[in-house]
């Protein structure tokens, strides 16, 4: 959470705009069925809801330590991200202007 240089989980290589987003909400449900994920930010590019995702089912599954998704973040590189997860189950709820 937090404003940071998320490009760590852009897959666009020549980024032209900034990668710096602030993310307000980051919320992780679940149970042996199901995980429901919730993603507040200012701003999102395409796929990036779904590399987050991917990168906490890896923390899940243990592929990824959890004290290493700050250290993925400063990497600034997508190699070191989770997988960008299918976009079935995926809901765009809302959007808010300010």
């Amino acid at each position: 959470m937090g404003e940071h240089d998320f490009a760590a989980f852009s897959e666009n290589k020549r980024m032209k705009k900034s990668t710096v987003r602030k993310i307000t909400e980051f919320d992780v449900y679940g149970d042996e069925t199901e995980i429901l994920i919730t993603i507040k930010g200012d701003d999102f590019w395409p796929n990036m809801a779904r590399i987050m995702a991917g990168t906490v089912l890896d923390v899940g599954l243990g592929k990824i330590e959890p004290q290493q998704v700050p250290q993925i973040i400063e990497s600034k590189e997508r190699a070191q991200a989770g997988e960008r997860l299918e976009a079935k189950g995926l809901f765009l709820t809302d959007v808010f202007y300010a």
